[in-house]
């Protein structure tokens, strides 16, 4: 198991003990994070232009290959990112694609994925505000 792999099992496995520093501070998220930033953004940067919409997509990518490598189910990134763009690329609508419009078809359906992101985790900042709110 490489360094890289090594960390993406501790960064999922923090996450679910709900560890502190699993967040941000922690140099083994960071090293999951640098991983998958070097690997995905420039094929990122192609298809979405809102930078905060990439971070989404970045972090989803992130989180997701930590879980994989956790559950044994991939060993390199590479091969991560190639079924995580499979499933988000099969909303591409082929009509559009023979059409010359593809760039702009590829845009419109990763920007839908990462909005579709932003509304998932504001649900959840929601969700955990509403819950602090009852406690207190």
């Amino acid at each position: 198991m490489t360094t890289t792999e090594q960390s993406a099992v501790v960064m999922y496995e923090a996450d679910q003990d709900g560890a502190p520093g699993t967040e941000c501070g922690s140099c083994v998220t960071w090293a999951v994070k640098y991983t998958v930033a070097m690997q995905a953004s420039y094929y990122l940067t192609l298809h979405i232009v809102s930078p905060r919409l990439r971070e989404l997509v970045l972090d989803d990518l992130a989180i997701g290959y930590a879980a994989a490598v956790a559950k044994k189910e991939v060993a390199e990134f590479a091969e991560y990112f190639e079924s995580y763009t499979d499933r988000v690329e099969r909303a591409l609508d082929p009509e559009k694609l023979r059409g010359g419009e593809h760039i702009f078809e590829y845009r419109r359906v990763w920007s839908n994925h990462a909005t579709l992101l932003c509304e998932r985790r504001l649900r959840l900042v929601r969700r955990a505000e509403k819950a602090r709110r009852r406690r207190t």
